[in-house]
């Protein structure tokens, strides 16, 4: 299933890239004079797209009824707004929502029908976990499975439990505390026990909350994928798999980077889309579009924890939901210097200390545009999230490519791609359309280019220009509202920018961490990724060289990895401070690309924020969760439309979601990033995309100058294609991708959006 998705994944892609490339070939063709007397019309792909789990789907929010009781079950706490029952002989719980009634739970009966004792057990309780066995093989239990013993002790506002296994001699408590809204469950690592050969592998809280059979109620999943995005409950499928996904990506140190991306065809794996990794460490179950929901926040532990949706049809009937925070996980041990090895799981139990709150959520608060508003509210409130400048202008990025490597023959060479003096003519033709509050990056100004400098290197290249001529540039863009930064890269580099044996890091399985493009014929297929301590240091040092130019750091806010070369290690928790703290030292906040939430407060400005979800086939529906939140506290940009992003769609969907605009330009020919390391790049030159950025930019800016500053409070499907996004000033923006005019709330032309205010 995964590859079907994949393929169907590529082929949108590839008509993207199409729909871009067919105006430029045919340019290419004619002379300059005749190319502005022809007009192009992109081909309307929105009956194709609207519908699709690219868009977020209209829903009736028809009224659900509670398939969850009460009988036999005991009261044990109670709150301002909520109620815990208990019932002792399944370990089973009930939790009553006061405000609308709503009874919360897991299964409606002990051992319902299709589910074994084992999942049972696991789906009931309040705590279930995992461990290895002697033979290092995962065993899944709940309170309820033999040979595990459940102790509780009750108080006024929550519960402590020691789960026990007598035979593995494995035990530990964890503990659930109630409050007006809410309830948070945690484990103290201080408690975990292993006196026997078993080793504990995962912690579960309240596994199967909320959980549905089939389609038994309306409602979805909630899942950070990319910007956001739904597992709506129905007819179990036949998938492999459900949603598996660490928070804040893979960890390179001990998860494999070799997954197969293949599409068992002839095109190679080269132009698949990666998919996103999750950014927030959060949840959430819907019962009834704004009727009944509930928010899991990971507050705890969160950089060692999956967010798992599970569909109907993977493993069983249900449909459910989970973080699942990981003290050990397999890894493949050496057993040879070839780099042959077994499975077995970490020796050293990760230090996680796991906690979730679960809020609980009512009436037209009670669906993913909810739970965005409420983590806004949860951050701001912890100080992660300011207010955003207001700009009297809209915000737009532009990337500019410097200078890189080149095959030459016998030799490797440099190609020059963009100067500082192009770079001000460039902005000087931008000011006369009347473009001037730019965010500009550049990248490949270091002495070498962008992958042939050496690690770490300051020294400008003289091709492109000096610090003097950056800084010249710098004040220009200041001058007019702008913002200039200097693209470095900490993390990965390639093996002829470093010495291995000193800057690579390694992984538990004593090799280096890299990424590799199956691809043998591009130039530095394989990118190695560095210690995350270099890494730091390169940051700080870097940032007091080219003082007072701030910079653009690529892969270091979306990148948390541990490191295993010996005498050197570094766990992920240590890594996550390191990071966090050499952020908050340095003099200027630096943009950042797609940042994990623990770098949000010293993010200069979000670059990349993904725009669609993972395309997985159990997915139905995008939304704009990250934009919820972010919007009117963190300037956030588009991918860029020149890469497969420019299309009618694509230019709606940066208005429905309140995201400006980028680009990637050059001042040189397209045909000269041929034989570089940046040809996949396949059209930068600025000339050519002149006209298009001053019409993306007048479209967008009509769409959101008014907003501008505000806060995104509701978003919503009032019809199918028409998104109403509602902001903070009460203006409401209608977003029609439909190839038909809307005129229901509002009249909004066909593939167009209206702005309505108060």
């Amino acid at each position: 299933m995964k590859t079907t998705k994949r393929r169907i994944l590529c082929i949108v892609c590839a008509l993207c890239a199409l729909a871009v490339l067919i105006p430029f070939a045919a340019r290419a063709m004619v002379s300059d004079e005749t190319y502005e007397k022809k007009e192009f019309e992109m081909p309307d792909t929105s009956a194709m797209e609207v519908g699709s789990s690219r868009h977020t789907q209209y829903d009736a929010a028809s009224p659900v009824d509670c398939p969850l009781s009460v009988e036999g079950f005991e009261k044990k706490l109670e709150t301002k707004y909520l109620e815990v029952w208990f019932r002792a002989e399944s370990h089973a719980f009930r939790i009553i929502d006061k405000r609308s009634g709503y009874v919360w739970g897991a299964l409606a009966e002990d051992k319902p029908e299709g589910l074994n004792q084992m999942w049972s057990s696991f789906a009931n309780g309040l705590c279930s976990f995992e461990y290895f066995d002697v033979n290092d093989t995962a065993q899944r239990v709940g309170p309820g499975t033999f040979g595990v013993t459940a102790k509780y002790q009750w108080s006024q506002d929550g519960v402590t439990c020691t789960l026990r296994m007598k035979k593995e001699k494995l035990s530990f408590s964890f503990r659930m505390i109630v409050s007006d809204d809410a309830i948070a469950l945690s484990v103290d690592d201080e408690s975990i026990e292993e006196n026997g050969e078993a080793k504990l592998k995962s912690v579960y809280f309240l596994p199967f909350l909320g959980s549905v059979c089939e389609d038994a109620t309306e409602g979805y999943v909630f899942i950070p994928d990319g910007p956001g995005a739904l597992m709506r409950f129905q007819k179990s499928g036949s998938y492999n798999a459900g949603f598996n996904q660490k928070v804040y990506g893979p960890d390179m140190g001990i998860d494999s980077l070799e997954e197969a991306n293949d599409l068992n065809a002839s095109r190679t794996n080269d132009y698949l889309v990666d998919a996103p990794y999750v950014s927030v460490p959060v949840y959430g179950i819907v019962h009834g579009a704004r009727q009944n929901a509930f928010f899991a926040v990971l507050e705890q532990g969160e950089e060692y924890a999956s967010i798992q949706a599970t569909p109907a049809g993977a493993t069983t009937d249900f449909t459910w939901a989970a973080a699942r925070f990981d003290y050990r996980q397999l890894y493949i041990h050496p057993t040879s210097k070839n780099g042959a090895g077994i499975q077995r799981p970490q020796d050293e139990r990760n230090l996680v200390n796991p906690t979730v709150r679960f809020y609980f959520l009512t009436g037209e608060d009670a669906d993913y545009s909810g739970m965005a508003v409420k983590y806004r509210t949860l951050l701001k409130e912890q100080g992660v999230l300011a207010t955003e400048r207001i700009d009297t202008a809209l915000p737009m990025r532009l990337h500019l490519l410097g200078a890189d490597v080149k095959k030459q023959f016998l030799v490797q060479g440099k190609q020059t791609f963009t100067t500082f003096d192009e770079a001000q003519e460039i902005l000087r033709d931008l000011r006369e359309n009347g473009i001037t509050n730019l965010s500009v990056s550049f990248e490949g100004w270091q002495k070498g280019g962008i992958n042939g400098a050496s690690y770490g290197q300051t020294a400008f290249d003289r091709s492109v220009g000096s610090q003097k001529e950056a800084l010249a540039l710098r004040e220009t863009l200041l001058a007019q509202g702008g913002r200039a930064y200097l693209t470095v890269n900490p993390v990965t580099a390639n093996d002829d920018q470093i010495w291995l044996a000193s800057k690579a890091a390694k992984t538990l399985s004593r090799t280096y961490a890299k990424f590799v493009r199956p691809n043998t014929q591009v130039m530095f297929n394989e990118r190695y990724i560095l210690k995350p301590a270099l890494a730091a240091q390169t940051v700080l040092d870097t940032s007091q060289a080219l003082a007072p130019m701030p910079l653009a750091l690529e892969q270091w806010g979306s990148r948390l990895y541990a490191e295993y070369t010996r005498g050197s290690e570094i766990t992920r928790s240590e890594a996550l401070t390191l990071i966090t703290q050499t952020q908050q030292s340095l003099a200027q906040k630096p943009a950042l690309t797609a940042p994990n939430e623990y770098l949000w407060a010293e993010t200069a400005e979000y670059f990349d924020m993904p725009i669609v979800n993972g395309q997985y086939l159990y997915e139905t529906d995008t939304v704009p969760f990250l934009q919820i939140v972010l919007k009117g506290s963190i300037d956030y940009y588009a991918p860029y439309a020149n890469q497969g992003f420019y299309s009618v769609n694509s230019v709606l969907k940066m208005a429905e979601y309140g995201m400006y605009p980028s680009f990637l330009v050059a001042a040189c020919d397209n045909s000269e990033l041929m034989d570089t390391p940046l040809q996949d790049f396949f059209t930068v030159n600025y000339g050519d995309w002149r006209a298009e950025i001053a019409d993306i930019y007048g479209r967008l800016s009509e769409a959101l100058l008014a907003v501008e500053g505000q806060q995104i409070v509701r978003h919503r499907m009032v019809a199918e294609g028409v998104a109403c996004v509602t902001y903070s000033n009460g203006m409401k923006l209608y977003v029609n991708y439909n190839s038909t005019d809307y005129t229901g709330e509002a009249s909004v032309p066909a593939q167009s959006f209206a702005l309505v205010g108060k």
